[in-house]
């Protein structure tokens, strides 16, 4: 009986040795496994991170430069608007230049015509046949 009970008792400490050493293990590979998750999810954050903060950084970036040249393209509109309606005016004042030019002419042809026509007449009054 001595014996089975010196037996039990060193399987016992066996077992508790074992359970033991495979606790310590145990607890070992779940802190490594921690510690390696901790720093894969710490640079999986920071390569997160950076990336949407250079993506927003572009994106307004690239929303400023549009912006800019959307003014710059309006404000050229707008110039050329300006000077679309300044040489309209121009044309406007040359066409009633001309015009009015024409009509000047057109009265100094009459009254040049009128007093032509009066000469003769005067003049073919005084011939008899």
């Amino acid at each position: 009986m001595a014996m089975v009970l010196n037996t039990l008792s060193a399987v016992s400490e066996s077992v508790e040795e074992g359970v033991g050493r495979a606790l310590y293990a145990g607890h070992r590979v779940l802190t490594l496994h921690y510690d390696m998750m901790s720093k894969v999810f710490s640079t999986l954050h920071f390569v997160v991170s950076v990336t949407v903060n250079t993506t927003v950084s572009v994106a307004k970036t690239c929303w400023g430069i549009l912006t800019q040249i959307c003014t710059i393209l309006v404000d050229l509109l707008y110039l050329t608007g300006l000077v679309v309606q300044a040489i309209l005016v121009c044309l406007q004042v040359a066409a009633g230049v001309i015009w009015d030019f024409c009509g000047i002419l057109k009265l100094v042809f009459t009254y040049i015509l009128t007093q032509t026509w009066q000469a003769l007449c005067t003049v073919g009054s005084g011939i008899s046949y």
